[in-house]
This record gives structure tokens, sequence and C-alpha cells, in this order.
């Protein structure tokens, strides 16, 4: 892989649940999902496993065009 190749994108996921602070277990432990696109710097953040997976289809997709 070429680093300017335009067909492929490098990210940086990282995943972690926020300590448990609640008092109700329903509403406890948060957890997260951060996206780093490497080459552009920018980031997201997802509060689920589903979420990121569509950002990664619309990407795709975006870029299969």
């Amino acid at each position: 892989m070429k680093p300017s190749d335009p067909e492929r994108h490098t990210f940086l996921v990282r995943l972690w649940c926020e300590p448990d602070d609640a008092v109700d277990p329903a509403t406890a432990r948060e957890c997260l999902v951060q996206v780093a696109h490497i080459p552009s710097g920018e980031e997201r953040y997802f509060a689920t496993l589903e979420e990121m997976v569509g950002y990664f289809r619309s990407q795709w997709l975006k870029r299969a065009r």
C-alpha cells in the first residue's frame, strides 16, 4: 500500500467505558467509540458500534463512487 493511495484509508479505533458512577445499574457505564481518520486527522465519536459501522459504510460508499 502506498501512503498516497486514494483507495485505502487508515483509521484508529478506540473503545472504552466510562467509570461506573451511577446508582442505577441500567444507566451505569456509558461506553464510547472514537474513530480517527489518520490521513486527515478527523475524529468522530459514537455511542454504539452500530453507529461506527454506519460511518465506515458511508465512507466506503463515498469513496467507491
